[in-house]
């Protein structure tokens, strides 16, 4: 059982079905890709879920205060946005995966140092 909020940013409330569409550029560098960001801080209960477009080729990546996933599969704003109302699947799934964050915080500072002295130029 998870005591989180998940907080939803304006860009996935006013977001159109047409945020959903890759934006291709010349190579997988350049194109850019409907992605959701889970925010989270440890200090309260809240998370913040918003849609940003980047460059991504894997399905999720994971770094110290978020992780970021590929969002291409919903194809409907109202989709997304019905399945992050409270007690809908896909909230439950990101509050789930806040609270093991926030309990995880540690093992993934650690891991970003040590992948920061081991590639410096990497970030």
């Amino acid at each position: 059982m998870t005591f989180c909020k998940i907080l939803i940013h304006h860009s996935i409330v006013d977001a159109a079905d047409q945020d959903f569409i890759p934006v291709y550029g010349e190579s997988d560098e350049d194109t850019l890709l409907p992605c959701l960001d889970l925010f989270v801080r440890p200090e309260g209960v809240e998370a913040l879920v918003e849609m940003i477009h980047v460059p991504m080729v894997e399905t999720f990546l994971v770094y110290e205060d978020r992780v970021r996933f590929d969002a291409r599969g919903p194809r409907e704003a109202e989709v997304l946005l019905n399945s992050l109302w409270e007690g809908a699947e896909l909230y439950r799934l990101l509050a789930d995966l806040r609270d093991s964050m926030v309990h995880d915080q540690g093992i993934l500072a650690a891991c970003h140092r040590i992948a920061n002295h081991l590639n410096p130029d990497s970030e």
